[in-house]
């Protein structure tokens, strides 16, 4: 009895610890990169958070489609990034961005909130610099794809039925 609980506390622990090293690996990846290329655009809040919550909360909303989790805040960013390019006041860029994430989230029936994130950043922290969109798009790319090889989702969706999500 004694050897089967030394044995479950191992693999439950050694399970924990790829969990912690993946999810702060991708953020001390991100941070490292930053530092490399003396680009503060590099720095993604929301891939913190997102990893954080896949890997150590496990949580279902996030792991259950690593194509939402890796595409959406892309979309998002470019919406973003794009939409801050234009001559226009702050406050209707975020208009523009809100709605047009919202309608995104609306498209793809999804509830993903961080994808908020990523489309206003560009236009709070006023970025121009395409190292943004290249770190995103590297970035939460990897995040699907550990998301993947850790979880084996039995199928990767992109659009959501009505039957499923009931």
């Amino acid at each position: 009895m004694k050897t089967l609980f030394i044995n479950s506390l191992r693999t439950v622990s050694s399970y924990q610890i790829k969990s912690y090293i993946t999810a702060y690996g991708l953020v001390l990846l991100m941070t490292a990169a930053s530092f490399s290329f003396k680009e503060k655009e590099i720095i993604l809040p929301e891939l913190a958070a997102l990893s954080i919550g896949c890997f150590l909360y496990k949580k279902n909303d996030l792991t259950d489609n690593p194509l939402h989790l890796s595409l959406l805040p892309v979309f998002t960013a470019f919406m973003g990034f794009f939409i801050n390019q234009f001559d226009m006041n702050i406050a209707l860029k975020i208009v523009l961005v809100l709605m047009s994430m919202f309608a995104l989230l609306h498209f793809f029936k999804s509830s993903l909130a961080p994808v908020l994130a990523t489309g206003l950043l560009p236009i709070i922290t006023h970025c121009d610099s395409y190292v943004f969109l290249i770190s995103i798009v590297f970035f939460m790319g990897l995040l699907g794809f550990l998301t993947v090889v850790f979880f084996k989702p039995e199928k990767l969706v992109l659009f959501k039925n009505e039957k499923e999500k009931s």
